[in-house]
C-alpha cells in the first residue's frame, strides 16, 4: 500500500511540476507581449534594408542584421505589406533575398514593422530618403 502512495504522489508531483513549467512559460511570453507594447517608441522610423532570414513561428525577420517582429505593437497586428509594384502582400509571400522599406516603431527587444514595401534590388541599402 505504501508503495502505491509513493508512486501516485511522484507522478502527481510530475504533473503538477508540468503545470507549474507551462504557466511560467505562457506568463512569459503574454508578458513579453505586454512589454513590447509598454515599451514601443511612438516615432516612427524608415529603413531599406535586405531580408536575410524569416521565423514564421514568432513572425519575425532579420533585416540588414536588425530583428523585425511582425505582430504589431499590441502582439496582434498585421502591418501592410506591398509587394514589388504596388501589389498587396502578406507576410508568408516575403522571402531572403528580397530587398524591403521597412517602416518600424522601436522597442526594447526589437523593432516592430509597421508597413513593410518591396524594393528594386538595385536600391541601395541604408536609411530611406524620407528620413
Amino acid at each position: 500500500m505504501a508503495r502505491l502512495t509513493i508512486g501516485m504522489t511522484k507522478k502527481m508531483t510530475k504533473g503538477i511540476n508540468i503545470i507549474h513549467w507551462t504557466g511560467l512559460c505562457i506568463a512569459l511570453l503574454f508578458s513579453s507581449l505586454s512589454q513590447a507594447e509598454v515599451d514601443a517608441s511612438t516615432m516612427t522610423y524608415a529603413r531599406i534594408g535586405e531580408i536575410h532570414s524569416i521565423n514564421p513561428v514568432d513572425r519575425t525577420a532579420i533585416i540588414s542584421g536588425y530583428r523585425y517582429s511582425f505582430n504589431g505593437v499590441s502582439g496582434y497586428g498585421n502591418p501592410t505589406i506591398k509587394m514589388l509594384g504596388g501589389f498587396s502582400g502578406d507576410y508568408g509571400m516575403l522571402q531572403p533575398g528580397m530587398k524591403v522599406l521597412v517602416v518600424f516603431r522601436s522597442s526594447r527587444w526589437t523593432r516592430i514593422v509597421e508597413s513593410m514595401e518591396q524594393v528594386a534590388n538595385h536600391v541601395a541599402i541604408g536609411v530611406s530618403e524620407s528620413q
